[in-house]
């Protein structure tokens, strides 16, 4: 029972916190960058879609693979599957942390070119920053999907 509460309330609580934040974050951008940050971000891998659509989808996909690996955790008893799926959930929580460093980088770099540049990375940073609610929730999803390996029943 525990393992399931930990799962369902992780999953389904953790991702409508993280929705509601990341709406919180949308709400509180100026409504002109609003209105110009889907055409400022192309060709920048920044996230930025309207109300922060991809990164809340991001964040339900993440919620969705978790209780996905957490359902195989509990399920399958081949050690092997199982370091299989957990090794898995990792790459997939650690795929997003490398997806938030190359962005730095993008934003880094776009700060040493020009003026224009740097206006665009300052920006750009609100959406970056912003990204952080999908890196922390990815992130305890693969440490939840470590702790859930060791106390599966």
């Amino acid at each position: 029972m525990l393992y399931w509460s930990i799962t369902l309330i992780f999953t389904f609580v953790g991702a409508f916190l993280g929705w509601i934040t990341l709406t919180h974050c949308w709400n509180k951008l100026d409504k002109v960058i609003v209105n110009v940050l889907p055409t400022l971000r192309m060709g920048t891998y920044m996230p930025g879609e309207y109300r922060y659509l991809d990164l809340k989808f991001s964040l339900v996909r993440h919620a969705f693979v978790f209780l996905v690996t957490a359902s195989l955790i509990y399920a399958v008893k081949s050690r092997i599957a199982l370091y299989v799926f957990v090794l898995g959930n990792g790459f997939y929580s650690i795929s997003t942390l490398t997806r938030y460093w190359k962005r730095r980088d993008i934003l880094e770099q776009l700060k040493n070119e020009s003026e224009e540049s740097r206006s665009l990375a300052n920006l750009l940073g609100d959406p970056y920053r912003a990204s952080r609610v999908v890196v922390v929730y990815s992130i305890l999803s693969g440490l939840l999907a470590l702790f859930l390996y060791g106390v599966r029943p």
